[in-house]
């Protein structure tokens, strides 16, 4: 009853959601007009601004459009050699991008673990996995994501020096659960709300069990939130007091635990400051949890929260844009209810969010935060904040005066015309990374078992550079069954401007070789590129190619 109560209520707001922008967030009484907007400001925007996917096909007839397109080529003869170039995609098909993993929006689900063997048991596989999805969709309002970020409240553990195995079974679970609905963890432990939490002994014991949970699971992390300490895991008023040099223990201890193949967030720059040495060789590779967002704008005048207040002279948020290229970065708009009750009408600006967003290489959003949890709360969902990106247009002169980037056809559909675009589809669309190949270089033989040398040039549109993935080059056979596959390139250093100077605005051009052998009998074949993580998931280049069982198909040629 829950899951259809969940699933109702997720689709009468879906409905809501697309039919225009009649109503605005309580707006703004900030002096700031560069980033907060007022209700006037807001009302004399476009009332019913659709974006592009409102043209959108399916994602199989568009595929369908590349997999003709291609069987066309296939009756013409190509040397294995040659040179060609790429287009993006048309406005229209970039819904085709929206499934590439360890990016974009992200859901969240808290799970409060009991420490009642009989409650643990009742929770069977069947009964967790029939419910997730209900609900993933309930946070969301059903936009697609790749990313959830999962809590377990470990409060009645706080004085057990072990995990009981009923317990760690439990949390396994609900693990595989994701990992069969093909959404990343974004994984935290805690113990403290309100009341006391675990003291440092514990934290301490406890995470050679959660290091456990971390290495059986890897291919299911997307990334790990240390938490562990004070209220929700923020080290915030931790009781009971864990002192300084305790919480560089908790620290040494987690990276020890964490498979390096897994990246870590810690709620400030502060934090990693005072207990990760930059000698450290995790260091680079832990990035932020941004629980507070306001885009560029600073909403409290004590600076209560000045880790996250966007300035040149805050050395914490400078921190995060230096820091911020070389790992996943994730981030957060307060709550539905708090913009209603306590913001005193404040309005996060969406053309300021996207360039906060673009400056801390942002990986990932909530979309629950500020959008889905109305399902939580209750009210329309044209009045939260980040439904209200939606009724604002993004041009392309604007991207040019934030200084962020876009596909060469991003606002022009199939047929050449120009496409309008808002900002909510934009953020959509360019967190985390967008990769798209401009050109493709074969040299080397033509025959039967001889050596080719393949050189693809490919660039990044997106925020980030694109973690937690692997990619390379295949031969496929004329079915697309894989004759021979290489695994090249670094996607985590495929940065789409200089990491080391956000100031320049100059897109990179990445180069990706490989040298393979052609097949031994003659035949119809085929040269892909693909992009995936370690469930398997693969990712889609912004092109007008086909893609086929994750492979973008960059060139088909014959063997005589």
């Amino acid at each position: 009853m829950k899951r259809i109560i969940s699933v109702l209520l997720c689709l009468v707001l879906f409905l809501t959601v697309a039919c225009g922008c009649d109503k605005k967030p309580t707006g703004g009484n900030s002096s700031n007009k560069d980033t907060v907007s007022n209700e006037n400001d807001v009302s004399s925007k476009t009332d019913d601004l659709e974006d592009a996917s409102s043209m959108e096909a399916s994602s199989e007839e568009i595929e369908y459009i590349y997999e003709e397109e291609e069987e066309e080529k296939e009756k013409i003869s190509v040397s294995v050699t040659g040179k060609k170039t790429f287009t993006t995609l048309p406005a229209e098909h970039t819904s085709l991008l929206r499934s590439n993993p360890d990016r974009g929006w992200r859901s969240e689900e808290i799970y409060n673990v009991s420490a009642d063997l009989n409650v643990l048991k009742s929770e069977t596989y069947e009964k967790i996995l029939g419910e997730l999805e209900a609900e993933i969709n309930g946070n969301t309002l059903m936009e697609k994501v790749t990313v959830s970020r999962v809590y377990f409240y470990m409060y009645e553990y706080r004085n057990m020096k072990t995990i009981p195995q009923e317990t760690v079974d439990y949390i396994e679970r609900v693990l595989r659960a994701y990992k069969e609905l093909g959404v990343k963890v974004y994984l935290e432990f805690y113990y403290q709300r309100e009341q006391e939490g675990a003291k440092a002994d514990i934290i301490l014991s406890h995470l050679d069990t959660y290091g456990k949970i971390f290495e059986n699971n890897q291919d299911t992390i997307y990334a790990v939130c240390f938490g562990l300490i004070g209220r929700y895991g923020e080290w915030v008023a931790i009781k009971p007091e864990i002192k300084n040099k305790d919480r560089k223990a908790i620290t040494d201890k987690m990276l020890k635990v964490l498979p390096e193949s897994i990246y870590l967030t810690m709620r400030m720059p502060d934090y990693k400051k005072q207990f990760v040495s930059t000698e450290n060789s995790r260091y680079r590779t832990i990035g932020f949890a941004q629980d507070a967002f306001f885009g560029k704008m600073f909403p409290y005048e004590d600076k209560g929260q000045s880790y996250w207040r966007p300035a040149d002279d805050n050395a914490e948020w400078q921190m995060s844009i230096k820091e911020s290229p070389y790992t996943v970065m994730d981030s957060e708009l307060f709550t539905t209810n708090w913009f209603r009750n306590d913001a005193g009408g404040l309005y996060v600006e969406p053309y300021s969010s996207i360039e906060a967003l673009s400056e801390l290489h942002m990986t990932t959003l909530s979309i629950e935060h500020g959008y889905g949890d109305i399902n939580r709360f209750g009210g329309d969902v044209k009045e939260t904040v980040i439904y209200n990106w939606k009724c604002e247009e993004i041009t392309e002169e604007k991207l040019k005066e934030l200084g962020t980037l876009y596909t060469p056809t991003y606002f022009t559909d199939r047929n050449g015309k120009s496409a309008q675009r808002n900002c909510f589809e934009y953020i959509r669309d360019y967190l985390g990374y967008h990769l798209s190949a401009t050109d493709l270089d074969i040299k080397g033989g033509t025959k039967k078992g001889e050596k080719i040398n393949i050189s693809m040039n490919l660039k990044n549109y997106g925020f980030s550079a694109a973690f937690n993935l692997e990619s390379g080059f295949a031969i496929l056979d004329e079915n697309n069954k894989v004759v021979s596959e290489t695994v090249v390139g670094d996607p985590a250093s495929w940065h789409s401007t200089d990491p080391n100077n956000y100031s320049d605005r100059t897109q990179l051009t990445h180069n990706i070789t490989a040298k393979m052998v052609l097949p031994k009998t003659e035949g119809t074949y085929k040269i892909a590129f693909f992009l995936r993580n370690k469930l398997g998931q693969t990712a889609r280049l912004d092109n007008t190619v086909e893609y086929s069982d994750g492979y973008n198909i960059l060139h088909m040629f014959t063997i005589d």
